[in-house]
């Protein structure tokens, strides 16, 4: 047997099973073709995730249950598919709240409809009510902008994303000085760790615990000066009759008396800033030498400090901060605020922070933070995900293997390793968005793999036949169809993705830098969880920063 007819026997047996969503004269046709003797069927959860990303309805649960389970390879109706309507550019103005400036957004055109013009902008300042500061030069800079076609990307669909540009200003007062709050501590102990006379930053000295004692002052209001008149967008004359005030108010532990605030309490002081409001409590601090059968788990309203060891098994949660003196291995931390591992973290260590996340290393992990996530040496083989960002800039600053997931930025020394170690960095969306993607992605790529294998053998057959005349036309045959059978599957994946990608945009401040060296077997992504860069071939070691694009990424050097 030739080795294109074993190829075509392993093929055949382990062909998983696909479904196909296509558009038929107004309807959704769904085809579920069946997997080979060793492949995997179609999973119904997986059809009706697909049917609910691209936005069909109308369709029957049952009626697709039944449709998977006789996966026949035939095409048949579950729903309309409606094709939406054209739809002009949308101008939209948008007023600062204190009205001393102005933006215009405008939404592009979709599905062939028609671009804004000067015209349409003027017609929405007077509309809106905005009468100063109008700048032509603007005006016309964002006409520009939304004419500009982005660059041949990774998808097939080129689209454009909606453009913003501040196109008035108001006439700004002559300002005063505003009330303050004179601190008697740093606001923000968290965000900034001592570096030593080798400006390398010792994660160990963050200064997380500020404490103080009873009737201790811990900060006092200064009174402002008014300042003078201006003008806003609107025409309208600005008045600064009374200088700005700032509202501090006494959290648990403390007390107001007048305008200074005091420790009622001796503890550790927290600082809390949100809406324009400054909250100063004192919190009481659970200091522990170890957690193990001694203590038993550890659930505590305040901060908790362990000096050396958490033993492996055990959970601590914290309504305040963690700070572990010592690495942790296969343990559960969970705090409302920030968690400080001296150490760091290996071995399955499972920590999730409502703040942020400081560590010298972390290995085989996972971290979750709604804040950042800051690591000094090396994050390797770990799932890193971060509401805001994920920084190793300090030290080593090694980024290897696994995954980190962040909303706004990633920044590391080193991205991957000399082993070409798959690394995937991902920013700009809510993590929970790529786990529902991701699915079609991988059966993407599994296509993409499949069709070059066949394709190889299709042209050692035609090179056989060029140079000796033989040829086995039915496996030819047999492969030529497979072929397009495959083809197809990646024409009907790709129109998927485009429809979901359309509605999924990344943040457009995203980015990713890598600062030393980036390695093979790295993949940048932005968006819905698709891959749009990888490195290939050789390291690069420059300064490089990845930044999302109109449907690629982005990539400047220094």
């Amino acid at each position: 047997m030739s080795s294109h007819s074993e190829f075509l026997q392993r093929l055949d047996a382990s062909d998983p099973g696909r479904f196909s969503l296509t558009a038929d004269q107004g309807q959704a046709m769904l085809t579920v073709h069946p997997p080979g003797a060793q492949g995997k069927p179609v999973v119904l959860s997986s059809v009706i995730a697909r049917l609910e990303l691209m936005g069909l309805s109308g369709w029957d649960k049952a009626r697709i249950a039944e449709i998977v389970a006789v996966c026949d390879g035939r095409p048949h109706a579950v729903c309309p598919w409606v094709e939406p309507a054209p739809v002009d550019a949308q101008v939209h103005v948008l007023i600062a709240e204190d009205a001393m400036s102005a933006d215009i957004e405008i939404t592009p055109p979709a599905f062939q409809g028609k671009e804004a013009t000067l015209a349409d902008l003027h017609v929405a300042l007077q509309t809106a009510g905005v009468l100063h500061g109008i700048e032509e030069s603007s005006l016309d800079r964002l006409l520009a902008m939304q004419g500009e076609e982005p660059g041949a990307g990774a998808l097939p669909l080129r689209f454009r994303s909606a453009v913003r540009l501040t196109v008035a200003h108001g006439t700004a007062p002559r300002p005063g000085q505003p009330a303050q709050i004179k601190h008697s501590f740093d606001p923000a102990p968290r965000k900034a760790p001592d570096a030593d006379p080798s400006s390398r930053v010792d994660f160990r000295k963050l200064h997380v615990i500020q404490t103080c004692e009873e009737n201790t002052l811990l900060a006092r209001i200064l009174p402002g000066l008014s300042g003078e008149m201006g003008l806003t967008v609107r025409g309208e004359p600005i008045t600064l009759s009374e200088p700005h005030k700032v509202t501090l108010l006494a959290g648990h532990g403390a007390r107001m008396e007048g305008d200074s605030l005091f420790a009622d309490i001796a503890g550790q002081v927290r600082i809390s800033e949100r809406d324009g409001l400054t909250t100063i409590s004192v919190e009481e601090i659970l200091k522990l030498k170890n957690v193990d059968f001694s203590t038993g788990h550890i659930d505590f309203p305040g901060t908790v400090l362990v000096e050396e060891r958490i033993l492996e098994g055990f959970k601590v949660e914290a309504g305040g901060d963690i700070i572990a003196g010592k690495s942790v291995g296969q343990v559960i931390l969970i705090s409302a605020g920030d968690i400080i591992l001296s150490g760091g973290a290996a071995g399955n260590a499972i920590i999730q922070a409502g703040g942020d996340i400081y560590a010298r290393f972390v290995q085989n992990s996972t971290l979750s933070s709604k804040g950042s996530i800051m690591i000094e040496e090396m994050a390797m083989n770990s799932r890193l995900t971060a509401g805001a960002a994920i920084l190793l800039e300090t030290g080593r600053g090694e980024l290897m293997g696994g995954e980190s997931v962040a909303s706004q930025r990633i920044v590391c020394r080193k991205a991957g390793s000399r082993a070409e170690t798959r690394t995937g960095l991902t920013a700009g969306i809510k993590p929970e968005v790529m786990e529902e993607l991701l699915r079609m992605e991988n059966e993407l790529r599994e296509s993409t793999e499949t069709l070059r294998r066949i394709e190889a053998h299709l042209l050692q057959i035609e090179e056989s036949q060029r140079k000796h005349g033989k040829s086995d036309q039915e496996t030819y045959d047999k492969l030529k169809t497979l072929s397009e059978h495959y083809r197809s599957i990646q024409e009907n994946l790709q129109k998927q993705r485009e429809r979901i990608y359309a509605t999924l945009e990344p943040d457009a401040g995203a980015e990713i830098i890598v600062l030393e060296a980036i390695y093979p077997g790295v993949e940048i992504t932005f968006g819905a969880g698709i891959r749009r860069y990888v490195q290939e071939r050789k390291p690069s070691f420059l300064y490089t920063r990845f930044v999302p694009g109109e449907g690629r990424v982005m990539v400047l050097h220094t």
